[in-house]
């Protein structure tokens, strides 16, 4: 990880490193070059098949075509609370972030069958309220929308969805920005570099944990092998970073998004 303080280097970096806050605007990066988790920037959790492996200068994250729920919710960091029909590795920042933020990371996908109802997300969780910016190959399942079985992009959380674009793209960027109480969802163009706006939701400012993720439920997955790669995480934030927290003092991340999905085809 590479920390720069536009203030003070010093500041940021015995901030993030110790837990202490640091109201000045501030960029963490994270290259995953090392080969090695940086545990005082991510918590990691994998659970129902799901792996997350730093190698090649990238997070490598793979779902095998055996991967399914646990049958029971699972906990994961600082409490998180996962459904028993979904299947996840993720990256969550340990801290929490208040304020305006831009973070952005790349994707690149190696293995991506069609219509697998796998989902790769940019999110942020606050307290329950959460969003992601997500490329995504809708399973024929998802019978919650017309573009059922295509390739997309979405931008959708706990709040609903708010955009959702057909996409061939086996590689690209995801982005998410919170401006006083507006989040907005992202992709970056591939024929031009220029960032696209998926959706967008207006929501409290709330301390927010960011994290990114490869995930499916039961219920949409085809069981066929799936591999994402991920690279070069960057948050700008203008705020305050807060302290690691206990656990149990946030719950929802990607386990609300798996709800987002199931109250959709509910709603079928």
């Amino acid at each position: 990880m590479i920390i720069k303080n536009l203030y003070t280097l010093g500041v940021a970096c015995f901030a993030a490193v110790y837990g202490c806050s640091s109201s000045t605007a501030a960029i963490l990066t994270d290259d995953f070059n090392d080969g090695t988790l940086n545990s005082s920037l991510w918590a990691v959790s994998e659970f129902g098949g799901p792996t997350i492996t730093e190698k090649d200068g990238k997070a490598h994250c793979v779902m095998p075509s055996s991967s399914h729920g646990l049958g029971y919710n699972h906990i994961s960091p600082f409490g998180v609370v996962d459904p028993p029909n979904i299947f996840a590795s993720y990256y969550v920042t340990q801290h929490s972030f208040a304020g305006n933020f831009d973070v952005v990371i790349d994707y690149s996908l190696l293995k991506w069958p069609q219509a697998s109802g796998t989902r790769v997300s940019l999110f942020m969780d606050s307290g329950g309220l959460n969003t992601g910016a997500q490329r995504v190959s809708l399973s024929a399942a998802d019978n919650w929308t017309s573009y059922a079985g295509a390739d997309t992009y979405i931008f959708g959380g706990s709040l609903g969805l708010s955009g959702i674009v057909e996409t061939l793209d086996s590689g690209g960027g995801l982005r998410l920005t919170r401006e006083n109480d507006m989040v907005s969802g992202y992709y970056r163009n591939s024929q031009d570099g220029s960032w696209v706006m998926i959706g967008q939701f207006q929501t409290p400012s709330l301390d927010s944990h960011l994290g990114f993720a490869i995930f499916n439920t039961d219920e949409l997955f085809s069981q066929q092998d799936v591999e994402v790669a991920f690279d070069n995480f960057n948050l700008n934030y203008d705020g305050t970073l807060n302290a690691v927290p206990e656990p149990t003092t946030w719950i929802a991340g990607v386990g609300s998004l798996a709800m987002f999905l199931w109250r959709m085809k509910r709603r079928k």
